[in-house]
């Protein structure tokens, strides 16, 4: 399976990216995510909406997508922020290669 990165504009410094996976992210992948230090707010779950949070890294998006919104705050570490979500995706979805 493969993660496809694809960088969006953004303004101020911060680093936005979309990421196409091959798998969809679900609601049972969330404990696994809390347990890796994110912060997944209830009304979020109970909305159907995919958002985790652990500073500097933001995810969002809709449960049983393939998409998935990175946000990196500003001044922050967000080259190796990144790599280490992208790491925490592959080990949760069993995904192989970043393209």
């Amino acid at each position: 399976m493969a993660l496809v990165k694809t960088e969006v504009q953004s303004c101020c410094g911060n680093l936005q990216m979309q990421l196409t996976l091959d798998e969809c992210i679900e609601q049972r992948h969330i404990p696994q995510f809390i347990a890796a230090g994110f912060i997944a707010p209830p009304h979020f779950i109970k909305a159907g909406i995919f958002y985790i949070d652990k500073a500097p890294i933001i995810a969002s998006g809709a449960y049983n997508s393939k998409t998935i919104n990175i946000r990196c705050s500003q001044g922050r570490n967000c080259k190796q922020a990144l790599e280490d979500f992208e790491n925490l995706l592959n080990n949760i979805l069993g995904m192989k290669e970043v393209i």
